[in-house]
Parts: C-alpha cells; structure tokens; sequence
C-alpha cells in the first residue's frame, strides 16, 4: 500500500502541471483557452493522515529527486516536504544537515543544493529548531560550513544565507552556550557573529545569569576564542550595560580605531588613485581584472572606503558596475571587512569636514546618500551589516543618527510594503494554492545573488 501512495504523491510533484480549459478575452462563447496550471504543495491534512512508514518513505524520495536529481524541483514539492517534515516525528530528533550528509556526503557540495538547504532552514524550519530545542545543534553544524565559506572567493548568496541564519539562531538562544561544540580554539565564527555572539551573552548572562559554576569556569575561555578572531573594541556606551563578568574581561581590550585611521591615511594616496582609475565613469573595464589580481590587500580592505570618498556626495562620480565586478571576486569575508573599514574612515571624514566649517546636517545628508547608494540603489553591500557596523560605533556622536536615517528612508519602507505583500501567510503550511513566484533580484536583492550587471 505504501509504494503506490508514495509513486502517487512524486508522481504529482514532479508532474509538469495540470491542464485547464478556461475562457479568456476576445474569444468566442463556446471557446475555451487552454492553460497548465502549476501543481499545488499536498495539504498539511492529507500529510497528517499518512503513517510514519509512509512518512519516511515519501521523505526519502523528495530528498532523492530535490538533492540528487538532474531537474530543479518545483516550489510545489519543496512546500510539500517542508510540511512532510514538519508533522513528521522522525524530523524532530535530527540535524537536516547531518542527516543530508550522512545520506550522501556530496549533496551541499553543489551550490544549487547548499543554497536550496539554506533557505529551507532560514525561511521555513527555523521555528522548529527553535521550538524542539535544537538552536544549538544547528548552529554548530552551520558555523562549520560558514568557516569554510567565510574565505572563498564569490560565494556570497550561499554565506549570506548562512550567516543570516546564525544570526538568528544566536540572537534566539536563552541558555548559556558554548561557542565550539569541542571547545578549543578560536571560533569559527565571521567578524558579525563574533559580535553578536558577545551581545546575547550578555543578554543571557543579565537577564538568566550564568546556572552552574563550570559556566562561570569557561566563560574566561569562551571570550579568549572570541577575541582571538574579533577585532572590536566595544564602547564604554555599550559596556555600561553589560554585566561585570563581561564588562571586566572587555573594558581592557585595546581601541584599534586610532591604528586603523593612521594605516588609512597612510594608504589614502595610493587607495584613491586605484579607485580613480577602477571607479570613475569613464573607467577602462579591463581594469577590474589588473584590480583583482595585482592590488594588495592592505589597499583592498579600503575599496569602499575610497569609493565613499569618491562620490563627493554625488553617485554619478563613480562607476557602480566595475565596484560590483570587483566586490563579487572579494571573499566574503572581505566585504564584511570593507564595510567595518568603511564605516571608521567614513566617521572620521565626517569629523575633519566639521573642523573645516562645513555644516553638520550637509555632511549627514551626503553620507546617507553615498550609503544608500551602496545598499539600496545598486544593492552593492549587505545594508543588516552595514547597520551593525555603524550601531557597534555608538560611542561616535554621529553613527547613530546616520543608522537612523537609514532606517527611516524611503527606499526601506518601499522594500518593507514589497516583502508584506509578497510573503504570504506566516501560516505557510495552511496555503493550499500555488506559491507566488517573485523575481530573485526583489525577493534576495543583488547584494546576495550577485547578479551580472
């Protein structure tokens, strides 16, 4: 009985669509238009009626015909499985990850399916580990992937989707918790997550304190991996509201801020000639590649900051499409590198321009307008980093009001509107309709799927 069940349901999920005659405009009473409609997902009622035997068979399948097939499955059989998965109780006692691998050890060496995975688990199983407790199972399993990512040179949708995800997997934990699962060495973690890591530790630590004493115990440790790997220095501001176990092991550590503006004025000179002759309108488009491959990367690391100071407060002043070739070849750990540095270099400039007379709300308006062209206009840099990146600088009388500027543009309550509009209902598994489809560039942005420009 099951074979022929589960033969049905892949039957239906693979099926190119089902044809309908419908009426249309300027034909005749008694004509009839000819469509294929899209397959629908399998009701959530259906699925629940299915046996645990069932269950894994149909899921096994799915995952054969989504991970190891030649043709893209369908938004159909996605939805179906993600519903498959979550009423099934096979599904809550295992990483999808681990368990994926352990099926076929090459299935997230393919990009398609890495990005496939991804996003399943950013955008539909994230409740789940959230709500059986399996936060951390997860974010181990992913932090492994992302050390491995972090340096690859133009695999920016993946690691985004990545971090994105452990992101939020950090900010949900409520426990106190380890940042490697074998607990030597530094963290795997980016520069962002590092970061964010130290901030929900001292959520966690304030508002739960720490349970055991061993926790107290590894804590010194715990803060050794993570500035081992982490540059940032954090602000008296900020450290006020940490609890004294953390604010004691931090308030010591070196401020790297004056260090990095010396190296940038140092390298200014040469950064802006490269820039010049990489991002000015009329640049030699060969030039991207002698960029690539022969700057160093002490001069790299000041890409966006030379091409903040550039713009003049006018975009037209540099070429947006030869930054996006060159930023696509950086790791992206690079990137996030570029930002940070851009972020410092742009907050001094705002300083030396005040002490030269110009007035401060110019000098905020061109800033923001030089920012918005990186993030929303030609949706070069990741704007979530870009806005930590300026929150972390909360000690600098202007950082903040940049981000709230930022954050009250128009360009992000028309992006807002779009995502309300074509998201769907948070009850997804409810839907018994096809999926809308939305164009990758307006539902990922540029900034992750680097589309060719």
């Amino acid at each position: 009985m099951a074979q022929p069940a589960c033969e049905t349901v892949m039957h239906w999920l693979t099926s190119a669509g089902v044809t309908e005659l419908l009426p249309g405009p300027n034909l005749q009473p008694n004509e009839r238009l000819m469509v294929m409609r899209e397959v629908s997902p399998l009701p959530i009622s259906l699925l629940s009626g299915l046996s645990i035997n069932l269950c894994l068979k149909v899921a096994y399948q799915m995952e054969e015909s989504m991970f190891s097939g030649q043709a893209v499955p369908s938004i159909a059989m996605v939805e179906t499985y993600c519903r498959l998965m979550l009423i099934s109780p096979h599904s809550l006692f295992r990483s999808l990850l681990t368990h994926l691998t352990s099926r076929n050890p090459t299935t997230l060496t393919k990009p398609g399916n890495t990005i496939l995975v991804f996003e399943i688990l950013n955008y539909r199983f994230l409740s789940l580990y959230r709500y059986q407790g399996k936060s951390k199972t997860l974010m181990y399993d992913v932090t492994k992937m992302i050390s491995t990512l972090k340096g690859k040179r133009g695999d920016h949708r993946i690691f985004r989707l990545a971090e994105n995800l452990c992101m939020n997997l950090i900010l949900s934990l409520r426990d106190f918790f380890f940042v490697k699962r074998e607990g030597k060495g530094p963290t795997e973690f980016t520069e962002t997550l590092n970061r964010i890591t130290i901030v929900t530790l001292a959520i966690i630590i304030k508002t739960r304190g720490t349970g055991e004493f061993e926790q107290l115990l590894y804590l010194q440790t715990m803060l050794e991996q993570i500035l081992a790997s982490s540059q940032h220095t954090w602000s008296e501001k900020t450290l006020r509201y940490f609890p004294s176990i953390l604010r004691d092991a931090l308030s010591g550590r070196m401020d790297k801020r004056g260090l990095a503006i010396q190296a940038w004025q140092q390298a200014e000179t040469t950064v802006i000639n490269q820039c010049t002759q990489l991002l000015s309108p009329s640049a030699d488009p060969t030039y991207v590649v002698t960029y690539i491959n022969h700057s160093f990367p002490q001069h790299r690391q000041y890409l966006c900051a030379g091409a903040w100071i550039l713009m003049h407060g006018h975009p037209e002043n540099i070429n947006c499409t030869n930054l996006g070739r060159v930023l696509r070849e950086f790791s992206p750990e690079e990137v996030t590198a570029n930002i940070y540095t851009m972020v410092d270099v742009l907050l001094h400039h705002i300083h030396l321009e005040l002490q030269r007379g110009h007035p401060l709300q110019d000098l905020m308006l061109k800033a923001c307008g030089n920012l918005s062209v990186f993030i929303w206009n030609h949706e070069l840099l990741p704007p979530d980093i870009l806005l930590l990146a300026l929150t972390d600088r909360d000690d600098d009388p202007h950082a903040l009001r940049i981000v709230i500027n930022l954050l009250d543009s128009k360009e992000l309550q028309q992006r807002v509107k779009l995502y309300l509009i074509n998201r769907g209902p948070p009850e997804h598994w409810l839907s018994s309709g096809p999926f809308k489809r939305v164009e990758l560039q307006k539902a990922l942005g540029n900034y992750l799927s680097w589309k060719e420009r």
